[in-house]
């Protein structure tokens, strides 16, 4: 994307817009590569849709169409992150945005496991 958009130009610092409205500042530069498990042109901060997609309005969060499916990535000290991923699904139950015929599918994996392993982009969230 970078060499789509700036060619040989250095892009840090560079602004590109998105839709023509809202400026998004170059940050950093991921060489292409095709044993990530992600699929991206872009990676944005996920605050920046506040403005994007709903005008500001801080309460974005609670109309995000799919937020749950969003993966995000944590720096955890070591322990028991089963345990953790287990706490987390049923405080989700318990605040009511899950049930028992629902259940929430928290978890988590060791970065290391995913980041360089394109086979998991489409079994990310099995256990």
């Amino acid at each position: 994307m970078a060499k789509r958009i700036f060619a040989d130009t250095n892009p840090i610092g560079k602004l590109i817009f998105y839709n023509r409205d809202f400026p998004l500042e170059v940050t950093a530069v991921v060489e292409d590569r095709s044993d990530l498990h992600l699929e991206f042109d872009i990676i944005i901060n996920f605050t920046q849709l506040e403005d994007i997609w709903y005008g500001g309005d801080e309460t974005f969060m609670s109309r995000v169409n799919g937020s749950q499916n969003y993966m995000g990535y944590f720096i955890l000290n070591t322990g028991d992150v089963n345990s953790l991923a287990d706490k987390i699904n049923k405080r989700l139950v318990t605040l009511g945005f899950y049930d028992e015929n629902n259940p929430p599918g928290f978890l988590f994996r060791p970065f290391g496991d995913i980041y360089f392993n394109n086979s998991m982009y489409m079994n990310i969230f099995k256990a």
